[in-house]
């Protein structure tokens, strides 16, 4: 069980900088906040305090992001009678790929809403913590 924990806060980190790709299709932004946050309280052993902290951020955002993509979509999906550009296909995350203007990376956009978001967990968590949370962040990103 603790393996599985483990195993869950290394793809944390690419669930903050993916959520289209990591997270189920169809969660809710708290949905998902509770989730980050409650990998993050078991295995860098956070307080209430820090971990309510941590729930409100994330929620913040993920509807932040979720607004981000929705605008960068918003100019692909109104063709004509709402029709998708050709070539324009489903992934098997719900997540459409392939058409005008769909880059597979986050947007700039998206960077800032990260970024901002990394710089608030800093202050949350005690120096120590935060230094776990990036090394983890590491190793995951090197898998």
């Amino acid at each position: 069980m603790r393996k599985i924990h483990l195993l869950l806060m290394l793809c944390l980190p690419l669930c903050t900088v993916m959520p289209a790709k990591a997270q189920p299709k169809g969660m809710l932004p708290a949905e998902k906040a509770e989730i980050k946050a409650g990998e993050m309280k078991e295995s860098l052993d956070l307080t209430d305090k820090q971990y309510k902290k941590l729930c409100r951020l994330f929620r913040k955002t993920e509807k932040a992001l979720l607004k981000a993509r929705s605008a960068a979509w918003a100019p692909v999906m109104g063709g004509p009678g709402g029709m998708m550009p050709p070539g324009m296909m489903p992934g098997n995350d719900g997540n459409f790929r392939g058409g005008p203007g769909m880059p597979e990376q986050p947007s700039e956009k998206e960077m800032k809403i990260i970024s901002k978001e990394t710089g608030k967990i800093k202050k949350i968590l005690s120096e120590e913590q935060f230094i776990k949370w990036r090394e983890s962040l590491h190793e995951s990103r090197k898998k």
